[in-house]
């Protein structure tokens, strides 16, 4: 639908002769922009375009946040809210990627305009969505939010990879912590480049403030002792003396960012993590490896050490082990041994934070990365089914979905036949209404009562009808598939690819000696069940059959789940 019809011209579908209130909404998406035209851009835009469309602009609401999730979203919310408050109908936006991208917002618009509360106006290409519009006008809006979600997501993905680029190249790539920050690469003619910055520091004083505290930390000085002691002897800048608090002091000392740390295999060298990974840098840091071990050592922690190349297959993520000790508890820690050839063992040991072993005089167990890896991938073993076995599973699942399919298909029936009786009820109810047979209250209340119940029924038919769907079973037949095959495709795989198979194989490993324990997720527990059960029938409610359905569905895997995505 076209806008831009003035007064005085034959009225388009959306026009609201009683309600001609207009909220423009403007957004940017980054605070770098608020330094910037856009805002001031998009208003007069929007502006422009209610003046023509014969509108009465009440309110602008001008703000920077992402529209990437609706959760944290609150300026958007706050201004929808306010038109639901002010009787505001008419939305207008400068663009279509200023509105939403995401769709649980564009469900939400969706409805408010189908239910005629609101009226979305888009300024370029003067477009307007209302309670009129036809399908193909809020299947456009679709297309419009998928795209904006799409270059979303693009955008994200480049500056990621950017920004990793940064990193390998030994330079942090946002934001530095106090005392550094990012100067421009300048061009040939001395000007800074659009792209590209080196991280430039510490400041002097920056320098002078962090050695001090960690003086006086490596002295037994509490943190508010050192602030104290700091801000007597004048050595905090004036500007951030509002926001040098205790944390700042301690999340300092124990920043990485800071100090040279020890590389087993180049010396000592500054190193910064970003996203989670540890990267060679080629800023100056503040404190020597020495000091970083006394400042380390002096808040009870063990220095930290970590290899680039190689941090263990077991030493993070869901399959990092605990110690299966129950009066310990603690975290299997990876703690390699470099031999004088140069040769490095990936050992495997209970860090024993709670010191039950060394309490009762036990030796330290070290154990090597491949037993472990070869012990957890019995698991593929255990999984190991027969075709035959299969067959008679998917047999057996089959036959009770179509037992499952007629029940539900009987019990969506009566929903809708009861949908139908309510809806007769409510045209017999405005009869009497209308011939003055009960009064308004009546009306209302007999009228909320008999939609309640019908929404009721509606929730009812909609769990029916989404519970005779039969993906699932694609699923159950993709685990099957791979339960008859999961060893021999294991053993063309690489180390890490194992593990990565592990991952969504077993859950809770811990490490008892120099034996792993593990436990199955779903639907592969049910599988290694099944295998040990004699005598089975596939019938639904009487077997493990049942339960492979059962925990499918509890697995949380849908018809896109297939099992080749478990390797």
């Amino acid at each position: 639908m076209i806008g831009g019809h003035r007064r005085s011209e034959s009225k388009p579908a959306w026009w609201d002769a009683k309600n001609g209130r207009a909220m423009l909404i403007c957004r940017i998406s980054d605070k770098k922009q608020k330094d910037g035209v856009s805002l001031d851009a998009q208003e007069l835009a929007a502006t422009e375009y209610a003046r023509g469309a014969g509108l009465e602009v009440v309110a602008a609401r001008p703000f920077q946040e992402s529209a990437k999730k609706s959760a944290l979203r609150a300026e958007f919310h706050a201004a929808i809210a306010e038109a639901r408050r002010q009787n505001i109908k008419h939305l207008v936006f400068s663009f279509w990627d200023r509105i939403t991208r995401n769709f649980t917002d564009a469900e939400l618009l969706e409805e408010m305009i189908r239910d005629d509360e609101i009226t979305l106006h888009i300024a370029s290409g003067r477009t307007v969505l209302h309670a009129q519009s036809d399908d193909s006008e809020f299947f456009m809006f679709d297309i419009n939010v998928a795209q904006a979600k799409q270059d979303n997501r693009l955008r994200r993905r480049k500056t990621i990879d950017g920004m990793e680029q940064r990193c390998r190249n030994g330079w942090y790539p946002s934001k530095p912590p106090w005392f550094y920050w990012q100067q421009p690469v300048l061009d040939e003619d001395g000007r800074p480049k659009r792209r590209g910055s080196t991280v430039m520091g510490p400041t002097p004083e920056g320098r002078r403030l962090a050695r001090r505290e960690m003086e006086l930390h490596l002295r037994g000085f509490s943190l508010g002792r050192i602030r104290e002691t700091c801000l007597e002897e004048g050595l905090v800048p004036a500007r951030l003396i509002p926001r040098y608090h205790c944390s700042i002091i301690d999340a300092r000392l124990k920043n990485s960012f800071y100090a040279a740390i020890p590389n087993p295999h180049d010396g000592f060298k500054s190193q910064f993590v970003w996203r989670g990974t540890w990267y060679e840098a080629k800023h100056e840091p503040i404190f020597s490896a020495e000091e970083w071990e006394r400042l380390r050592a002096s808040f009870g922690e063990r220095t930290l050490y970590r290899k680039l190349r190689h941090d263990g297959l077991f030493a993070q993520g869901p399959l990092s082990l605990t110690c299966a000790e129950p009066a310990c508890g603690c975290k299997i820690t990876y703690s390699p041994k470099t031999k004088p050839n140069g040769v490095v063992y990936p050992y495997y040991r209970c860090a024993d934070g709670r010191r039950v072993h060394r309490g009762r005089g036990e030796p330290q167990v070290n154990v090597l990365e491949r037993q472990i890896l070869g012990q957890m991938l019995s698991a593929a073993d255990a999984i190991q089914i027969t075709t035959d076995f299969a067959e008679a599973v998917a047999r057996g699942l089959n036959e009770s979905h179509k037992a499952a399919m007629v029940a539900k298909a009987r019990s969506a029936e009566v929903y809708r036949a009861e949908i139908r009786s309510l809806e007769e009820k409510e045209d017999r109810l405005f009869d009497r209404f209308d011939t003055a047979e009960i009064d308004r209250d009546t009306y209302d209340r007999q009228l909320a009562r008999l939609r309640a119940e019908k929404q009721d029924r509606f929730e009812r038919l909609r769990e029916a009808d989404g519970e005779i769907d039969a993906g699932y079973l694609e699923t159950a037949e993709s685990v099957l598939e791979l339960a008859k095959s999961a060893r021999s495709l294991l053993e063309a795989r690489s180390p890490a690819e194992q593990r990565e198979f592990l991952e969504r194989l077993v859950c809770n490993p811990r490490l008892d000696g120099r034996s792993v324990r593990f436990e199955f997720r779903k639907p592969f527990d049910v599988v290694v069940k099944m295998r040990g059960v004699e005598g089975w029938r596939p019938q639904r409610d009487s077997n493990p059959c049942y339960s492979l359905e059962r925990a499918v569905s509890w697995a949380g895997l849908d018809d896109g789940d297939q099992g080749g995505r478990l390797l």
